[in-house]
């Protein structure tokens, strides 16, 4: 008499057989190879190797071919092929049951042909579609010539989407491809996602791009939109000069900064040419400088704005120092001087000569003495 544990293995393997002949479990197809031989459940395949499964075709040098293990070691320019996706390596080991692969040695993914991604090692899991990269990973945005490197992350296929938590470095070049011009941004840990070009850089995030240079605690880029955004203790020098606040936004017209714009807690601290120990000052609760041209800016600050101005005459001899505070203070720079200052609600101030400054005027010191400007060397060649 047949049990009923028995009738229910049955049913249960004739499920399995289903699942596996609708194609939820596809098997490698052995398409052609110079050479085969066979050593039990082994298979060694020699010269000009294709093998596919479902619309996956991966060619090789040499394969070893466990249809037990249901496993396929491949060697030699090996070249996975699949819609929306080229993957290249020297050896690759590949999962038939699965889909999983584990790609090292010259590591080459190139996906929808606008991102090539190279790197030492590659694991991936088809079930999450995501791409562990291991050693000098190289990431290369071909829509826009931007550049991510680091030592290792992880790239998810169907979240368009990517990580480096291990010495990630953004590079984005100007419009005319120009290194030297080149946006250059380390950090901590990079995610980014490659439909919406969004990218957030946290911890030690240092930015630096042509005569700027900036520090914060975390850093939002909005390639589309144009702006970064840097929070978290920001700092940016240009030069001698520096700009502080609690959030700071750049905002660029193509790739060139146009304009700053610093949120709560702004000041602007900067050297005159003529002395190096005085510090002109300036502070508010906003503050918004935009570029006019090469060498014209305009300042505006709003808020309880307070301002020190240091004058010289034309023989660069010591005029004293301009204290003023208003609503709002604007200031027109030319060549980095000053050249009108104009105060608009509740303006008051007074000009003081070198012989009666007010004390401790003029020696502010720096309000990131703790951030460092040393910054980091990375290589700016594409």
């Amino acid at each position: 008499m047949i049990s009923s544990r028995y009738i229910a293995l049955c049913i249960l393997n004739l499920f399995t057989l289903a699942a596996i002949t609708e194609g939820k479990v596809e098997r490698i197809e052995l398409e052609h190879a110079d050479t085969l031989r066979s050593r039990g459940n082994v298979r060694e395949l020699i010269g000009h190797v294709q093998i596919r499964r479902g619309a996956t075709l991966i060619t090789s040098k040499k394969a070893l071919y466990d249809a037990k293990a249901g496993r396929v070691v491949l060697t030699g320019d090996v070249l996975l092929d699949e819609p929306g996706q080229k993957i290249r390596a020297e050896r690759m080991t590949y999962n038939e049951l699965t889909g999983d692969f584990e790609a090292s040695a010259n590591v080459d993914m190139l996906h929808a042909d606008s991102m090539r991604i190279r790197c030492d090692k590659a694991n991936y899991v088809e079930l999450t579609g995501t791409v562990d990269l291991f050693g000098d990973i190289i990431i290369d945005n071909l829509s826009d010539g931007a550049r991510i490197t680091g030592r290792h992350g992880r790239w998810n296929q169907i979240k368009d989407s990517g990580i480096i938590d291990w010495e990630p470095v953004y590079m984005l070049p100007d419009e005319t491809g120009d290194p030297p011009d080149t946006l250059v941004i380390t950090s901590d840990k990079l995610v980014f996602n490659r439909t919406s070009r969004v990218a957030v850089f946290t911890g030690d995030v240092d930015l630096m791009q042509v005569e700027i240079h900036a520090v914060a605690d975390s850093l939002r880029h909005l390639p589309d939109s144009s702006i970064t955004i840097l929070s978290g203790n920001p700092v940016i020098w240009r030069g001698d000069d520096e700009l502080t606040g609690k959030r700071i936004e750049l905002h660029y017209e193509g790739r060139t900064l146009s304009k700053t714009f610093v949120q709560d807690d702004a000041v602007a601290l900067s050297k005159p040419e003529e002395n190096d120990s005085l510090r002109n000052y300036l502070s508010g609760i906003t503050l918004t400088m935009t570029t006019i041209d090469d060498s014209t800016r305009v300042i505006v600050v709003k808020g309880d704005a307070k301002g020190e101005y240091h004058v010289w005459d034309s023989d660069t001899v010591y005029q004293g120092v301009n204290i003023s505070a208003a609503d709002v203070i604007e200031l027109t720079l030319i060549s980095d001087k000053v050249t009108s200052i104009v105060l608009s609600g509740r303006a008051n101030g007074a000009f003081y000569p070198p012989d009666d400054l007010p004390e401790g005027i003029g020696y502010h010191e720096s309000l990131a003495t703790d951030r460092n400007r040393s910054g980091v060397n990375v290589r700016r060649d594409f």
